[in-house]
């Protein structure tokens, strides 16, 4: 999506970009410009949007960084593994399917969703996790 910008709009911009990098660094202005570009995502099926936005208001992760992500700073891989695990159960979709929707590896939407019905109360680590499912069940049930 390229546009024509007169140069002065293109100085501007360039100018507000370095004076952003002195302010906040490198790292942090990399982010937050990946971040504005997926700040909207947009769906082609309402089934995938509902269950990436149920679960990213659980996890209290952006459904963006569920999608396009690849950090481990929070709980982003069982986040994916509940979206898969609850696109595949609930709504029929074949791992093929899920794979193209949030944009992962065959093998990890596999595997992540692998996860999910692994979670045991008798884990310590896991009783979270076990939560956030027995609230998202009852999402996806009654749907």
């Amino acid at each position: 999506m390229t546009q024509n910008y007169p140069a002065l709009h293109g100085a501007n911009l360039l100018s507000q970009l370095f004076q952003t990098v002195e302010a906040v660094g490198i790292d942090k202005t990399v982010e937050v410009l990946k971040s504005a570009q997926y700040q909207e995502i947009k769906f082609a099926d309402p089934d995938v949007e509902f269950v990436v936005t149920q679960v990213a208001i659980h996890f209290d992760i952006p459904s963006h960084e569920i999608v396009y992500g690849n950090g481990r700073k929070n709980d982003r891989k069982l986040a994916i593994g509940f979206c898969a695990h609850y696109l595949q159960t609930v709504y029929a979709r074949n791992m093929d399917e899920v794979k193209d929707h949030i944009k992962k590896d065959l093998s990890l939407c596999w595997k992540y969703a692998k996860l999910i019905t692994k979670l045991s109360p008798r884990h310590h680590t896991d009783r979270k996790y076990l939560e956030i499912k027995d609230k998202l069940d009852v999402i996806f049930v009654k749907k």
